[in-house]
């Protein structure tokens, strides 16, 4: 899984640095990229405790000692999970506030289907929406 959310944020990395994952029983898995070889891996194996955070370097780099985030929140409450609920492909959320980042993200989301096309969970990216922070910042 950490494979393939490295290389969903490699193409495009401005403004696509965000992949994640969540499945229907809130557990969570987050790639945040920082820079080409720069990333935090932010896995949460149950839903009712905090994420832990990894820095790491190269799509296999070792996983640096981990940070346990202090607030716990349901992944399911989100706007990029919730739109993605009734859509039949992809699905655009409104624009949010990233809580680990503080940054205004627009969120698109889309069903992960199990082999007998019953959903599994939700996955997606959270381009920074820079142009709006932009306008928020200037006013």
């Amino acid at each position: 899984m950490r494979t393939r959310l490295w290389l969903a944020t490699s193409v495009n990395r401005y403004p696509n640095n965000d992949a994640y994952y969540i499945n229907r029983h809130g557990q969570l898995i987050v790639l945040w990229r920082y820079s080409e070889s720069e990333a935090q891996l932010r896995p949460r194996a149950e839903a009712d405790q905090a994420r832990s955070s990894y820095r790491f370097f190269t799509i296999r780099g070792e996983l640096g000692n981990p940070t346990r985030e202090q607030r716990v929140f349901d992944p399911r409450e989100q706007p990029g999970y919730k739109a993605g609920q009734g859509a039949s492909s992809r699905a655009w959320a409104a624009i949010d506030i990233d809580c680990k980042t503080l940054r205004l993200v627009a969120t698109r989301a889309r069903c992960v289907n199990n082999a007998g096309r019953s959903i599994r969970g939700r996955g997606g990216h959270r381009p920074v929406a820079a142009s709006s922070e932009r306008f928020f910042q200037a006013a």
